[in-house]
């Protein structure tokens, strides 16, 4: 992954748990949102370390199975921008997708 000086990855599926050993990846911060009850899922934004970076918001969905996490990302003194990962189920819709989607930006876009 160095070698490809990758500044930001998203991850879905991570399968992290709150007893899981720590993911530990030279270079990078992690942050992770896991999924609770269910078996599989999470999402994951791996972040340069050198590039500052911090949780925003985590949010799990269970009605439509849709799982994100939004880290805020800055990069030397540029203007911080806004990353997520998001994961769906596979029975999730596309129109459902693209609607919580919409949503989700609303609400960034008034906080």
């Amino acid at each position: 992954m160095n070698s490809c000086k990758y500044d930001v990855l998203c991850l879905t599926e991570t399968n992290l748990k709150l007893h899981s050993p720590p993911l530990i990846i030279s270079g990078y911060t992690l942050h992770h949102y896991d999924r609770k009850h269910t078996r599989g899922g999470g999402v994951a934004i791996l972040v340069r370390s050198m590039v500052k970076s911090k949780i925003v918001q985590t949010k799990t969905q269970s009605s439509t199975g849709i799982e994100l996490i939004t880290t805020c990302v800055q990069f030397g003194f540029l203007k911080s921008i806004l990353i997520t990962c998001v994961y769906r189920s596979p029975v999730y819709t596309k129109t459902s997708l693209g609607n919580d989607i919409n949503i989700e930006l609303t609400i960034q876009r008034n906080q």
